[in-house]
């Protein structure tokens, strides 16, 4: 697998997102860049938190609810380009299917 080159100088991100499904409907919050984009309730890891850890703070923090993260479905890591730079952004996913259905408990 190739990875395209990530602009220098550039910042990783690392997001946790969680899948929050109740009664056959899944949880979004709003954006908060754009009023029209709905996205999974998450958001960034401060360094050496761990991503559950960091999920289940985020998922807190947007919505109010106290989650348990089961399985990780999906990595992404993103590469941005440091103020100033113009290079552009580098990222690489990679998923699986969970082993179990997502839940929580609210």
């Amino acid at each position: 697998m190739t990875h395209p080159a990530p602009p220098e100088p550039c910042e990783l991100r690392v997001t946790g997102r969680a899948v929050i499904i109740h009664d056959d409907r899944v949880l979004l919050t709003a954006s908060g860049t754009d009023p029209l984009l709905w996205v999974l309730p998450g958001g960034g890891l401060d360094l050496g938190e761990h991503a559950d850890a960091a999920t289940a703070r985020e998922v807190a923090e947007e919505t109010g609810l106290e989650v348990e993260v089961e399985d990780m479905i999906m990595v992404r890591e993103a590469m941005y380009p440091l103020p100033g730079d113009r290079s552009g952004t580098a990222s690489t996913s990679s998923s699986r299917p969970p082993q179990t259905p997502p839940t929580t408990r609210a």
